[in-house]
């Protein structure tokens, strides 16, 4: 076992390559290791329902004049995955032709 020792990555370096954080994750990374979630959306009225992510990134591309604003909040227990949802729906939009009109002010978890 020592003879391997000397190739085991220190603690700085194993910093610098795993991210522990989704807001540090570059975009590409996000789309690469993402995997499918399902979700719940929760309505003003109360009423949930189940629905897929590719859902999620539509309720922003749907809105296509300008003057539009959707407000969306994502919620969940700590560690599942609110940030990396965020990123993976951010990297999403930046490369959808549909959302070249669309302005998204992200406001990070540190604000």
């Amino acid at each position: 076992m020592k003879e391997l020792s000397k190739y085991w990555p220190s603690d700085k370096n194993r910093r610098d390559v795993i991210k522990q954080d989704a807001e540090a994750a570059d975009p590409n990374v996000i789309l690469a290791v993402h995997q499918s979630t399902p979700l719940t959306f929760k309505h003003t009225n109360g009423t949930k329902e189940k629905r897929e992510e590719s859902e999620l990134l539509n309720e922003f591309l749907k809105k296509d004049l300008p003057e539009e604003v959707l407000l969306l909040p994502i919620t969940g227990a700590s560690g599942v995955g609110k940030s990396h949802m965020i990123r993976w729906l951010d990297a999403q939009l930046e490369r959808d032709e549909r959302a070249k009109n669309i302005q998204v002010i992200r406001i990070p978890k540190s604000a």
